[in-house]
């Protein structure tokens, strides 16, 4: 089990490996309990964070996609520069590249499966909106091909098997990049 503490608002949601990715908060901390019931601090979430990883499940999105959307690439370009040096691209051009996106996803399933479509981007929240759009856009492409009512167990599949690979994606990105060690008391 795994807890995210919001350091703005002292929020903690315990939620289980799969549902990681989909409760993340700006400025929080990730924790998992150990055996003596003590939190082990696993790293801090940053709004660099939020983007890198809405980027990165838009990038598996789109490259899962037999439909590779150009307003989804163009979004996930300019949110890639953006992560080189935020300076590089203006918010105009974010906000452009996530209208065009979410459009191309409105376009694809309509509001039918709006949720399948913003799925892979939910971590993202407020933060990384253009990365969001494009992750919604090419996970709206991929699903727009198959089949609605023979596409409902294979959909939820796909997406419990994506979340649990979401949740690897940051414990392994925490791993690498976390700085801050966190005192937790024992329980």
């Amino acid at each position: 089990m795994f807890k995210v503490i919001s350091l703005q608002t002292s929020e903690t949601r315990e939620v289980e490996l799969v549902k990681l990715s989909r409760n993340l908060m700006l400025n929080s901390i990730v924790a998992r309990g150990t055996p003596d019931g003590g939190l082990e601090h696993l790293g801090l979430i940053t709004h660099q964070d939020l983007v890198f990883f809405a980027h990165t499940w838009g990038t598996w999105a789109l490259e899962a996609s037999e439909t590779k959307a150009p307003e989804a690439q163009e979004a996930l370009r300019l949110v890639g520069l953006w992560l080189e040096d935020s300076k590089r691209v203006s918010s105009e051009e974010l906000r452009t590249a996530r209208a065009a996106a979410g459009a191309a996803r409105s376009a694809a399933l309509g509001d039918w499966s709006a949720e399948a479509a913003d799925d892979s981007a939910r971590a993202a929240g407020a933060a990384g909106d253009a990365a969001g759009a494009a992750a919604e856009a090419a996970w709206a492409a991929g699903a727009a091909r198959a089949d609605r009512a023979a596409a409902g167990a294979a959909s939820r599949a796909a997406r419990a098997e994506a979340y649990q690979k979401q949740g690897e994606f940051i414990l392994e990105h925490l791993q690498k990049t976390s700085l801050f060690t966190f005192p937790f008391p024992s329980a």
